[in-house]
């Protein structure tokens, strides 16, 4: 299993799956790629008649849902995974999140912000680490260590 570290390439080029269609798109598939964009809960929301919803349910997962914007694309057309993290502490905790941006500019407004959220978590981590370390030390066990130093050799 490939695992991604959040190290470096947290934004990665797609090059999409299969041929892009050709020729004008229905006017079924504009309306299903707006509603799929908007990221509305085409279920509840009464206002899509249900002939598009069954329609959507089958063609849903042959699209790729931009995270920073309401844009929906075919797999096929080229797009960026971005790979995010959420409060890692050392890179050894941390669960990779993955978001799909139709765009370098929405995948860089997806990583940057949540880049720098993740070295600020991690450096308040660090603090709180480092402060619990210094307590631990300056408690009265840790000044115990040398008790037995001056006790003296006792052979039975």
């Amino acid at each position: 299993m490939w695992y991604h570290t959040d190290v470096n390439k947290r934004i990665l080029a797609v090059r999409g799956c299969s041929p892009y269609p050709t020729g004008l798109p229905s006017l079924k598939l504009l309306s299903a790629t707006a509603i799929i964009g908007a990221k509305l809960n085409f279920f509840v929301s009464g206002i899509v008649p249900p002939t598009l919803v069954d329609y959507m349910c089958h063609i849903y997962f042959d699209f790729n849902v931009c995270y920073q914007c309401s844009s929906a694309n075919l797999k096929s057309k080229p797009s960026y995974k971005v790979y995010t993290f959420k409060n890692p502490y050392l890179g050894n905790t941390c669960v990779p999140f993955l978001h799909w941006a139709c765009s370098l500019q929405c995948a860089e407004d997806i990583e940057i912000p949540a880049h720098a959220e993740q070295l600020l978590s991690a450096m308040e981590q660090d603090k709180q680490y480092y402060k619990h370390v210094k307590e631990a030390q300056d408690s009265s066990l840790y000044h115990h260590k040398n008790l037995f130093e001056h006790l003296g050799c006792c052979i039975l």
